[in-house]
């Protein structure tokens, strides 16, 4: 049986759309389009991910991704196929698919990854996952199945009414597959069928298809909803949609109404309880009627695509934006008073206007005279109506007509700020001449008493003035005072000495704990007690959206609203008046006057707040304002280790394995939130290193550099400006030890390490052992010398030399040579003292040395029987008393020359001392011309000469232990021939030398 929608309900429908245009009430939207960052203005299909992103294809821009806050768009520079975007679908892994009119394509991290084998490059419209996790493609010849696993493409062969329709739309439900396709829809399980033949409905064309939660299937034709039952697929509603030439797309929301997608008349909403339409279009707010799009996100918004306005964003009527062309007149709305029966304002250029349940309208009994800025309303307790302009005095109406106040009248001034009533007596502000007093003095007459005549401490330029709910009259003037004119009739003045700030004070209110609120120009919300007024600066627990405080209001709820050239903030407090909470409303929230004015601010019988803006009328509903909210959502953009980014599935689906060197860890996070995206706030807690989680911040990333190895978890929370939090991520990751903290090396290192100290000792045992016998070695080798050098001392000093060199000097004495005997004592004195003085030293200089052998070799001139002569050379290149050497270690080879060369030689003998130099070396030479070695042997033989030359073979050893291990020849005896003959010996003793500058 098929269901039509009656005539009376047609009737009630446009009834309901006429009074909706009557109002002139405009819904809240937002608009994104080129200008926000869209690549193109026109948005073909929307999708929410799991993380929260809204996903947006265009139709020659690609596609494009939105947190809230900014857009980040793909093209085929990225990997797409195409530009042109037809579809998305998110399967169970978090994948996002894309299908484009050239094919398909995979987000990979920043990137996407086309798929065009086997020359798929159909159009795809439509995508699904079903619940084998198989990937649908609806195209222009039928439906296509992707494997994952191979990445090919099969065509399923469903019969020839699907394999060769366009599939405009695919649905799965539990256990169906539905296809809206060009030639009605398709039920798919075992076999296709058409559900319009089915149903004796006519073929056409179908554009979308959904089934809501009590199993109705929605099928959208171009000009009618089509709905069936749950069971057996019967029909139960058939729609005609009259009004639009062709219906794109569809969505249904929570309550059950249907929300359509046209071509030409943007948003039309279909309710199945009243079988009502309600149109909302350009008119009302919408950026384009051409609807191609509809979805929603997890905060409750509606996402509407458009074909030339871009992407909006649906709010709801938590805000209600009024505009000129809705009936206000003009954008700029300076005053609000709510009258017995209307609501009366006023804008810049448009003059008086006043909303009745019939809608706005403008005031035309001034007769276009009020066309300049009313900065404030009052309808009297006798129905009058005052109102205050700039420059054209006060204006007064009743029921014979309008009356002017003016200066003429003798009102201080044409420049009005504030008119307000308190019995009888209208008081009236002016901007620069202060503030007076009118009263009738009959029912025509009026009388004006100028009050700063009276009190000279009431300023002149006032600013603002209110009646507070004891009847007092406040004002507030330029320089930043504040005062009031108490019961008695007294001007009380404040100011800085009393708390405030000494800025100028742009708004005054009143709440109902007993405070006086005050807005200040640059300084914020200041309160005082109206028992003490002791004024102070408001304590927040947040900051206001801006310092600038145009205007405040206490609402029902007891709850604070303040306005600013940014919006409104609401300021939620507790009974005791304490503010627990500041929530800030701008153009993302449905705020969309932005700018407020000065003390624009009301709250109607209803207790509804109204809001005067630069950009139109706001209304606030009250009873809307405690939805609950959702929280953020939140994921991990990257986790980076060692300043290199991780795949995503990698830390997402494992707990992290890193080698000891993976110990630099960066973790960058974002949270999505459509109702305060620029207001998130983050924390975080590494456990294991911080002991508390982080102060609420907006930094998005945090780094760990050098991590000991270990087990660790990091969390990080997104936080709104209600404090609801989203769901903790979480990154788990294993540090390993290096090798060297494992227990197997451990073990094998302190095995090593016995080892080591065990082969240490032994080796130190065997060094001291070494030393001891080194050093032991040296001792011995010492004694030796020391002995050398005392047999040398000995030997040196010999008898026969002795009593040769006494005997030669007693003969001198004998024959009275007295002179020679006495030069001859000298020489042998200072001998034997060179030689005791070199024996008490362990090294003398080369100069010692050579003045030693010189006088011993004069000595044995005078004492020798056959004369020679002796020649000592000196080459060593410096000066012979920076060299030293061990004492007695020549003198025995100079004696071996005399004894064993030249005594008694048959001609004059000869001795030759030469010193020089080889490397640290010094080199002797002792040089004879005597008879060789060969013949003093064999004199020695038949005993002319048993001088046994013990010295020489002392001082052999001698030169042989200061050696040591050193490379040279430490003594050489060299036979000189001439023509075959001995010619003399030569002697060369190579002795270590110090330098010693």
């Amino acid at each position: 049986m098929t269901d039509r929608v009656p005539i009376l309900a047609i009737f009630v429908c446009f009834n309901f759309l006429f009074f909706n245009l009557l109002m002139g009430q405009e819904y809240s939207f937002v608009s994104y389009s080129i200008q926000q960052g869209l690549p193109q203005s026109q948005v073909y299909a929307i999708v929410e991910d799991s993380k929260g992103y809204i996903w947006l294809g265009t139709h020659g821009g690609g596609v494009s991704r939105f947190d809230g806050r900014k857009f980040k768009n793909f093209s085929k520079i990225d990997g797409l196929p195409s530009n042109y975007i037809e579809s998305f679908v998110e399967d169970d892994l978090g994948r996002l698919w894309v299908g484009t009119n050239k094919g398909l394509a995979l987000l990979n991290g920043d990137r996407f990854e086309a798929f065009e084998k086997k020359d798929f490059e159909k159009p795809c419209y439509d995508l699904v996952v079903t619940k084998e996790n198989r990937l649908l493609l609806g195209t222009d010849r039928g439906i296509y199945e992707f494997d994952l696993r191979d990445t090919s493409f099969r065509r399923l062969t469903l019969g020839k009414g699907v394999n060769s329709q366009r599939i405009n739309k695919l649905y799965r439900s539990a256990d169906r597959l539905y296809a809206a396709t060009n030639f009605g829809v398709w039920r798919i399980d075992e076999k296709p069928v058409n559900l319009f033949l089915f149903n004796d409905l006519p073929s056409e064309n179908v554009n979308d298809v959904l089934l809501d939660e009590k199993g109705r299937l929605w099928c959208l034709t171009n000009n009618k909803i089509i709905y069936f039952g749950s069971r057996s697929d019967r029909l139960i509603g058939n729609s005609d949609l009259d009004f639009t030439q062709k219906a794109n797309c569809f969505y249904q929301q929570e309550d059950g109404s249907v929300w359509v997608g046209t071509q030409d008349r943007g948003l039309a909403i279909f309710s199945p309880n009243t079988s009502s339409w309600m149109i909302i279009d350009e008119s009302k707010g919408l950026a384009n009627n051409n609807v191609q799009a509809i979805a929603h996100d997890g905060w409750g918004n509606q996402w509407i695509g458009t074909s030339g306005g871009g992407l909006v964003k649906y709010l709801g009527q938590f805000f209600i934006h009024y505009k000129d062309r809705l009936g206000v007149g003009s954008n700029r709305i300076y005053a609000l008073h709510q009258g017995a029966d209307r609501l009366w304002f006023s804008n810049s250029e448009k003059g008086i206007y006043y909303l009745d349940s019939l809608g706005f309208h403008r005031f035309k009994r001034d007769s276009n005279y009020l066309k300049v800025k009313c900065k404030t309303i009052l309808e009297d307790e006798d129905g009058r109506l005052w109102v205050g302009t700039e420059g054209k005095g006060v204006a007064v109406f009743d029921s014979s007509g309008m009356r002017m106040i003016t200066q003429e009248e003798r009102l201080p001034s044409n420049w009005i700020g504030g008119i307000v009533q308190r019995q009888d007596t209208f008081w009236i502000a002016t901007y620069a001449n202060g503030i007076c007093q009118l009263f009738f003095t009959d029912s025509v007459n009026i009388g004006i008493k100028h009050l700063n005549r009276y009190f000279t401490k009431l300023p002149y330029a006032i600013t603002n003035m209110v009646k507070s709910p004891s009847g007092h009259i406040w004002f507030s003037a330029k320089g930043g005072s504040l005062g009031y004119f108490d019961q008695r009739g007294r001007v009380i003045n404040l100011g800085q000495s009393d708390g405030l700030p000494g800025s100028e004070l742009f708004s005054i209110a009143f709440d109902s704990l007993n405070n006086v609120l005050v807005g200040t120009a640059g300084d914020g919300l200041f309160a005082a007690s109206l028992n003490d007024l002791k004024f102070m600066e408001l304590t927040l627990p947040s900051r206001l959206s801006s310092e600038n405080i145009y205007l405040t209001i206490a609402d029902a709820n007891g709850h604070l609203w303040v306005g600013t050239e940014r919006g409104v903030d609401q300021l939620i407090r507790n009974r005791a008046g304490v503010v627990e909470e500041v929530v800030s409303y701008g153009v993302e929230e449905g705020f969309l006057g932005i700018e407020t004015c000065r003390n624009a601010v009301l709250s109607d019988y209803e207790s509804n707040l109204w809001f005067g803006t630069m950009n139109g009328l706001m209304k606030h509903k009250l009873s809307d304002a405690n939805v609950e909210k959702v929280p953020p959502k939140l994921h991990f953009e990257r986790v980076y280790i060692n300043n290199k980014p991780l795949d995503t599935l990698h830390y997402l689906n494992n707990h992290l394995r890193l080698r000891y060197y993976e110990n630099r860890l960066g973790f960058n996070f974002q949270g999505i939130d459509f109702y305060d995206p620029n207001l998130l706030k983050y924390r975080w807690k590494l456990t294991g290193v911080d002991k508390d989680w982080s102060e609420l911040t907006s930094t998005q990333s945090v780094f760990y550099p050098k991590l000991s190895a270990g087990w660790y978890t990091f969390q990080v929370e997104a936080c709104n400006t209600d404090g609801r939090c989203s769901e903790r991520v979480v990154v788990d990751f294993n540090i390993e030890y290096p090798f060297w903290e494992k227990g197997w090396f451990r073990i094998a290192f302190i095995l090593s390490l016995g080892l080591a100290i065990v082969l240490s000792l032994l080796r130190y045992v065997n060094g001291i052992k070494r030393k001891e016998a080194k050093k032991r070695e040296k001792l011995e080798m010492r004694n030796r010398v020391l002995e050398l050098e005392q047999k040398a001392l000995q030997l040196q000093m010999n008898p026969h030399f002795i009593f040769n060199a006494l005997n030669s000097i007693q003969s001198l004495i004998v024959t009275n040579k007295n002179k020679e005997a006495r030069k001859e004592i000298n020489t042998f004195a200072l001998l034997i003292r060179s030689i005791l003085h070199n024996s008490r030293n362990q090294r003398i200089s080369l100069a010692d040395e050579m003045k030693t052998l010189m006088k011993y070799l004069e000595v044995e001139q005078f004492c020798q029987e056959h004369a020679f002569d002796f020649e000592i050379v000196d080459d060593v290149g410096m000066d012979p008393a920076e060299l030293s050497l061990p004492p007695m270690l020549i003198q025995p080879f100079v004696e071996n020359a005399l004894i064993h060369g030249i005594h008694k030689l048959p001609r004059r003998g000869k001795i030759k001392l030469r010193f020089f130099l080889e490397d640290h070396i010094l080199v002797s030479e002792v040089i004879d011309n005597g008879r060789g070695r060969t013949a003093a042997n064999a004199r020695k033989q038949i005993g002319k000469n048993k001088h046994e030359s013990v010295a020489t073979l002392v001082t052999e050893e001698r030169l042989r232990a200061l050696k040591g291990k050193a490379n040279y020849e430490a003594l050489e005896i060299e036979d000189l021939y001439d023509l075959e003959q001995p010619t003399g010996t030569k002697v060369v003793l190579r002795i270590p030398v110090e330098i010693n500058f």
